[in-house]
């Protein structure tokens, strides 16, 4: 479901503004932009978590939205680029074709 899709599904199964104070100064409609932010945080919060490591995930409190998790992202996929993901790390016979040279140097399948 995309960001959008699941902010209207939001709206429309809870999204009222009936529970606001008068005068209320935050809008209570959820756009794409707060549910993208929404799955950076936890996906964040989640890699983080499971790296065990002995501190918080640790982000500027001010500044744009955009620019506050960017270091924490980009830390995290300089470390998947460089040790891979857990998920990634089976080689069963459906995910993974090896090939070997032959005689002739020719690849096929072992």
């Amino acid at each position: 479901m995309s960001a959008s899709n699941c902010a209207t599904s939001f709206h429309r199964a809870l999204g009222s503004d009936n529970d606001l104070p008068k005068g209320w100064q935050f809008d209570s409609r959820l756009n794409h932009k707060h549910v993208y932010d929404g799955f950076v945080i936890i996906s964040l919060f989640r890699d983080h978590q499971s790296q065990n490591l002995p501190h918080g995930l640790i982000v500027p409190h001010g500044g744009p939205q955009k620019d506050r998790f960017l270091a924490a992202m980009i830390a995290r996929n300089t470390r998947i680029r460089l040790y891979g993901q857990p998920e990634l790390k089976h080689r069963c016979k459906k995910c993974v074709r090896l090939y070997a040279p032959t005689k002739d140097k020719r690849m096929s399948k072992s």
